[in-house]
This record gives C-alpha cells, structure tokens and sequence, in this order.
C-alpha cells in the first residue's frame, strides 16, 4: 500500500535537501572569499619583504662605498 502522506514527505525532503544545497554553497562561497583575501595578504607581505631586501642590498653597497 502507497502511503497517502508520501507526496508531503518527498517535499519535505527535497525542501530539506534544498536548504542544505544552499548552506554548502554558501560556506563554499564563504572560503573561497577567505581563501582570496588570504592570498592578498600572503602576496602583500612577500611584496614588503622583497622590498625590504632590496633596501638590505642598497645599505650594504652604500656601507661599502663608505669604508673604501
């Protein structure tokens, strides 16, 4: 025997599978977003540090001028 109720429940589920779908793709847009602002960051203090060797290099060059 069919269950009468079979057509409110397979809504419901769907309804349910539909919320999770969304709350995964908020999440997945969520850390990309974290992953993105991460990288920024990442390639901002790799920037600062090759910048700082740079002026390393110069101090050095000017200290050597200095003591010949």
């Amino acid at each position: 025997m069919i269950d009468p109720n079979i057509d409110r429940r397979l809504k419901t589920l769907e309804n349910k599978i539909y919320v999770i779908e969304n709350m995964t793709n908020s999440l997945k847009n969520t850390e990309e977003y974290k992953l993105k602002v991460f990288e920024e960051k990442i390639n901002k203090i790799i920037s600062e540090i090759n910048d700082i060797k740079k002026e390393i290099e110069n101090l050095k060059l000017k200290i050597k001028a200095i003591q010949e």
